[in-house]
C-alpha cells in the first residue's frame, strides 16, 4: 500500500486529485433494491483550517439518490434517501466495507444519480450557531461524485473520481 501511495503522490496529476472512492452497486429487479458497498477511500487532500491537526482526518462518506434536474421527472416529489458511513478516525485512506440498500424502482434508475460526498468530521467543539445551524457546520467537504444509475452495469465494483 504504502508503495501504491507513493507512486501514486509522484505522479504529476497527482496535486489536482481530490481523491477516489471505491463502490460496489448492484441492482436487484426482484427487491426493487439498489445495493450499495463503500469498500475505501484513498488520496484524500489534507483538510485545512486553523483547528484541524495536520495527522488528523476524521472522514466519513454520505450517500444520497436524487433526481436529475434534467429529467422529465425532476419536479416529482420523491422521497430523498440519504445513508451514511461510520467515521474513520485519523486517516486519509479509510477503509469502510459498509453496504446500504436503496429502494429503487428500475423505472426510477434511468433519471436518477448517486451523490456520494466525503467529508471530514470536525472535532467536536462548542458552535455559537443555534440548532440545525450548528449541524450543518460539522462536515468538511474533502471530495464528491455524481453516479448516473442509468449508466452502470448492475453489479459492478469500480473506482470513482472524487470531484
Amino acid at each position: 500500500e504504502q508503495q501504491e501511495q507513493q507512486r501514486q503522490q509522484s505522479d504529476p496529476s497527482y496535486a489536482e486529485r481530490l481523491g477516489r472512492i471505491e463502490l460496489t452497486l448492484r441492482y436487484s429487479p426482484a427487491r426493487q433494491s439498489l445495493v450499495l458497498a463503500c469498500h475505501r477511500v484513498q488520496l484524500l487532500p489534507q483538510p485545512a483550517g486553523p483547528t484541524v491537526d495536520a495527522n488528523l482526518c476524521n472522514p466519513y462518506v454520505k450517500f444520497s439518490i436524487e433526481t436529475a434536474a434534467s429529467s422529465a421527472y425532476a419536479n416529482q416529489q420523491s422521497k430523498k434517501q440519504s445513508k451514511r458511513t461510520g467515521t474513520a478516525r485519523s486517516t486519509l485512506t479509510p477503509v469502510f466495507d459498509e453496504s446500504f440498500d436503496f429502494q429503487v424502482n428500475e423505472i426510477e434508475l434511468s433519471y436518477r444519480y448517486l451523490r456520494v460526498r466525503v467529508l471530514h468530521r470536525k472535532p467536536k467543539s462548542k458552535s455559537i450557531l443555534p440548532g440545525p445551524a450548528a449541524r450543518l457546520s460539522r462536515g468538511v467537504l474533502l471530495g464528491s461524485a455524481r453516479i448516473s444509475l442509468a449508466d452502470f452495469e448492475h453489479n459492478s465494483t469500480a473506482w470513482y473520481e472524487l470531484g
